[in-house]
């Protein structure tokens, strides 16, 4: 039950005109109508309490109402800034995570090329050794797969 059936019954309901439901079967079977009807203390409001089943809300005039009208379309306009700031973040997470699975792929070939430098320095039978002790390539490829020393 609303507040306002509660102050319609005690009689405290102020003049002017609400939306009523009816009880079930009023005007149709199986329907609780809603119908727009104008309070006064002498109205069909208070001679026929038996078909009400509550007030639901006072008509807007019609200043509320463009009021109302104006104010939704301005919450339309905020939804779709809020759906295209979504839809931007999402992209941008995608795009991120393609490139953290690039990135990740990367250094899985870096970590492989690693490993085989490793290999010839261990097994090189010549003697170079700009190949066997290049320490800034050793510190670069380590910095890139996050392995600093």
């Amino acid at each position: 039950m609303t507040d306002l059936t509660e102050k319609w019954k005690k009689g405290e309901l102020p003049d002017g005109w609400y939306y009523v439901q009816l009880k079930e079967g009023v005007y149709a079977d199986n329907v609780k109508s809603i119908i727009m009807d104008y309070y006064t203390e002498f109205s069909d409001f208070m001679k026929h309490p038996y078909l009400i089943e509550q007030v639901l809300a006072p008509v807007p005039s019609y200043d509320e109402w463009q009021a109302s009208e104006k104010y939704n379309k301005h919450l339309e306009e905020v939804i779709k800034i809020y759906e295209r700031k979504d839809k931007q973040a999402t992209e941008t997470s995608i795009a991120y995570n393609e490139l953290a699975e690039e990135n990740t792929k990367l250094k899985e070939l870096l970590k492989e090329c690693k490993d085989e430098i490793d290999y010839l320095r261990k097994h090189y039978k010549g003697n170079i050794d700009h190949f066997k002790n290049n320490t800034r390539l050793d510190k670069e490829i380590n910095q890139a797969l996050g392995e600093d020393k």
